[in-house]
């Protein structure tokens, strides 16, 4: 069933057989209309803050790192440029590394970490990497509890992916 706002908001008409509370029934739609104005207005405003966020951060990234310092959707944006490595803040707590895919969405990433740290946690993690708590066994992206720790560790990979392109 294809359900547009015209449907869902054609939902608070009476029904047929009902005694009339017309306008008992507008003033719901009309609440209910307000608040789905409401949130797409916010919701574009918060697209249009966090695309300012991840542009500043790509203007000041530095060696091929973008340091974001909240989470935002950031693919669509880095993906454009060179970048190989982003940091960010985890939802979870701690700091993150996600190696840049290709383009968006796609699970080829422009750098690859060790193979060392594939699938590490814990102890097993911190002795491949200072700092580190977990690595994803892809690679594509590794946990750290420490802002440093990460931003030291996505300096490391593009310092050796520029050695190993040199």
């Amino acid at each position: 069933v294809l359900c547009t706002v015209n449907t869902v908001i054609s939902t608070f008409n009476p029904n047929w057989d009902e005694p009339e509370m017309g306008n008992r029934y507008f003033s719901e739609a009309v609440e209910f209309s307000k608040r789905i104005i409401t949130n797409e207005i916010n919701r574009s405003a918060s697209v249009t803050r966090g695309k300012l966020i991840v542009e500043k951060a790509i203007r000041e990234s530095e060696n091929q790192v973008v340091v974001l310092p909240v989470f935002y959707p950031w693919q669509g944006a880095v993906c454009a440029t060179d970048a190989l490595v982003i940091v960010f803040p985890s939802q979870r707590g701690g700091w993150n590394i996600q190696m840049v895919p290709e383009k968006p969405g796609s699970f080829d990433t422009r750098i690859k970490v060790p193979d060392s740290w594939k699938g590490k946690s814990g102890a097993d993690a911190e002795s491949e990497c200072p700092g580190m708590s977990f690595c994803h066994p892809s690679g594509f992206l590794c946990a750290f509890t420490r802002r440093e720790d990460a931003v030291n560790a996505a300096y490391f990979l593009t310092r050796k992916e520029a050695e190993r392109n040199a």
